[in-house]
């Protein structure tokens, strides 16, 4: 079944896999759209319509640019995402001295425990600068946390009564 749509002519072959099949890039933003360039299977991306280039043997050394992106912020520089400035303050991650299961902290540095591991990957992979800082109890280890002398605490840290303060929904 051929037929033309919208994008133009569609056809299929004997095996109903489409001819020719190629795709407008946009970038679609604000209240509008521009045309970035083409992909195709056999041209890849291009700035040439691929109905143009199917009628005309293909040279791989066209030097055509796609157009560029426009990004938000009506910029074309490309936006380094949400990367954490490696230059400012290191976070100051808290660290219990004393523990009562090892295999969430040990108090060495060989193996270091999942709680430390974990926040150690991650924050690596968010490209993160921290110090780890000891503490000697929990109970003061995240009262440190929550008077914003840490920036976060590992462990396995519990809520408990004389951690928390009594909530009541107020009623008229």
């Amino acid at each position: 079944m051929n037929f033309t749509g919208v994008s133009g002519q569609i056809q299929f072959d004997q095996d109903k896999y489409l001819v020719h099949p190629a795709y407008e890039i946009l970038n679609i933003g604000g209240t509008g759209s521009l045309r970035i360039g083409y992909w195709s299977n056999s041209t890849g991306l291009s700035v040439i319509a691929p109905e143009i280039l199917y009628k005309k043997p293909f040279s791989t050394n066209t030097t055509a640019q796609l157009y560029s992106v426009i990004w938000p912020g009506e910029t074309t520089a490309k936006p380094r995402g949400w990367v954490f400035p490696n230059n400012g303050t290191p976070l100051r991650i808290g660290v219990p001295y004393r523990v009562s299961y090892q295999d969430f902290v040990a108090k060495d540095k060989s193996p270091p425990g999942c709680c430390k591991l974990v926040a150690l990957c991650r924050a690596t992979q968010l490209r993160v600068v921290w110090k780890w800082k000891r503490n000697p109890e929990y109970s003061n280890l995240v009262f440190e946390v929550a008077q914003n002398n840490f920036d976060a605490a590992v462990g396995d840290v519990t809520i408990t009564t004389n951690r928390t303060s009594p909530w009541a929904q107020g009623l008229l």
